[in-house]
């Protein structure tokens, strides 16, 4: 909805979406980078924490330039796709590698099952969106998406190390 906000409230031309992608794609690609080096210093739960505080900073951002009428902050509108790139970023490395390390031998597809699975049914989040935004504001939209992310990033805080990460640490 960040496409269609910049469009019909903040009345940015057409032409800016591709200045959306591009934000987006380098938002992703630096990253990428920043999260193999994140993994390799802190793990994997530090990936994925990043990847949380970010997925909230986009629907804040997007409620800030809402709140204030867009005029200050319109022109970096484009940090809410570079948001989209290090959550993204975030998820593929973070999630998914470690939902590998914490998975016993022989349950591993059973957890990206249940992974993929849980991803399938986020895939309705964005029809809860619109729903939402028609029944009520961006303001709410915002507010409640930023809301639903904060807690999804709370309950990374409980994460414990991976066993391969804990085994590691033990050493000598």
């Amino acid at each position: 909805f960040y496409v269609v906000y910049a469009a019909d409230v903040l009345r940015l031309p057409q032409s800016v979406v591709g200045g959306f992608v591009a934000a987006q794609t380098v938002g992703t690609v630096v990253a990428s980078v920043i999260m193999g080096l994140v993994n390799e210093r802190w793990g994997l739960r530090y990936v994925i924490r990043i990847g949380g505080a970010a997925a909230i900073a986009g629907p804040l951002f997007a409620l800030a330039v809402h709140l204030t009428g867009g005029a200050r902050l319109v022109q970096a509108y484009p940090f809410v796709y570079v948001t989209l790139g290090v959550t993204n970023s975030a998820w593929m490395l973070g999630f998914f590698n470690y939902l590998l390390e914490i998975a016993p031998e022989g349950m591993r597809p059973a957890y990206i099952g249940l992974g993929n699975t849980i991803m399938g049914v986020l895939t309705l989040a964005p029809i809860a969106g619109g729903w939402l935004l028609e029944a009520t504001s961006y303001t709410t939209l915002f507010g409640v998406t930023a809301a639903i992310v904060a807690v999804g990033f709370l309950s990374t805080l409980g994460l414990k190390p991976p066993r391969r990460a804990v085994l590691v640490e033990e050493q000598p």
